[in-house]
C-alpha cells in the first residue's frame, strides 16, 4: 500500500465544523458553568425615603413569592458554590436559593459583586440628585446607555473592570464546575458586556429572578442562556 495513502485520515475521523463550532463555543469538552441570578424584585421606595432605603431596600411580598420560584427552578441543579452581593434583596435571594438545596450551601457574600450605586446613595458626602439633574442624567441614558450619564456614579468602565474581575476569578476557581451568582441587572450586564466587548453597559435589562448562563473554558467565555424567566412567567410573577 501506498505510505501516503496511509497517512489520509478517514472522512469520520475528521472533526466536522460542527464538532469545531461546539468546542469554539464550549457545547462540548470541559468548562466552567457560571449561572447568573438577578435578585428578586426590592420594595419600592419614595424620593423621601432615606438615603440608606434608596441603597439597600429589602424584598417585596412579590419579591419573596420570585425568590422561592427561582429556588425551586434550580433546585436540581448541583452548585459547588453560591455567590452574592452584599446588598439585601441579593442576600435573601440567594439564602432561599441555597435552602432549596440538599447541599445545604451557605451564600458567600462578595462586595465585589455590588450593583452600581449612580446616585452616589452609598456616600453622604453626596448630595441627593434635584428633579432637573434627574431628567437630564435620565435623557443622556437613553442616548448612551452608559453609567456616566448618572450624577455621582461609578464610571462605567471601572464598574465593569470590577464585576469582570470578581466572576472571572470565581470561574477559574470553580474550572470545570458550575456555580451561582446571586447578583443585580446592572452587574449581570455589565459583566456580559465586559466579556463579549459590548459598547453599551445596559444591553438587556434582566428580569427579577430570571437566570443567565455562561461557559468559561480555554480562557474564553461563551453565552449559553439569557434572560429564562419560565419559572416566574408560569406563575405570573415577571417584573423588571
Amino acid at each position: 500500500m501506498n505510505e501516503t495513502a496511509r497517512l489520509i485520515p478517514a472522512p469520520d475521523s475528521t472533526p466536522s465544523t460542527r464538532d469545531r463550532i461546539h468546542r469554539a463555543l464550549l457545547i462540548e469538552g470541559p468548562r466552567t458553568e457560571v449561572v447568573l441570578i438577578r435578585h428578586a424584585q426590592q420594595v419600592s421606595t419614595s424620593r423621601t425615603a432615606p438615603r440608606a432605603v434608596h441603597l439597600d431596600p429589602p424584598l417585596s411580598d412579590v419579591g419573596l413569592e420570585q425568590a422561592d420560584a427561582v429556588a425551586a427552578h434550580l433546585a436540581r441543579e448541583q452548585f459547588s458554590a453560591i455567590y452574592c452581593s452584599d446588598l439585601e434583596r441579593a442576600r435573601e435571594t440567594a439564602m432561599r436559593v441555597a435552602r432549596a438545596h440538599q447541599s445545604s450551601l451557605d451564600p458567600v457574600v462578595l462586595g465585589g459583586l455590588r450593583e452600581i450605586d449612580v446616585f452616589g446613595f452609598g456616600d453622604d458626602a453626596h448630595p441627593d440628585p434635584t428633579a432637573d439633574e434627574l431628567t437630564a442624567a435620565g435623557d443622556e441614558f437613553l442616548r448612551t446607555r452608559r453609567w456616566e450619564a448618572f450624577p455621582h456614579s461609578e464610571r462605567s468602565d471601572d464598574f465593569r473592570a470590577r464585576v469582570y474581575r470578581e466572576i472571572e476569578k470565581l470561574a477559574l476557581n470553580h474550572d470545570g464546575e458550575r456555580f451561582a451568582v446571586v447578583a443585580h441587572g446592572g452587574v449581570i450586564s455589565a459583566f456580559l458586556a465586559a466579556a463579549f466587548e459590548i459598547r453599551e453597559d445596559m444591553f438587556f435589562y434582566a428580569a427579577h429572578t430570571s437566570v443567565t448562563r455562561a461557559f468559561h473554558g480555554d480562557g474564553r467565555w461563551a453565552m449559553h442562556t439569557v434572560n429564562e424567566i419560565d419559572h416566574v412567567r408560569s406563575h405570573n410573577l415577571v417584573s423588571y
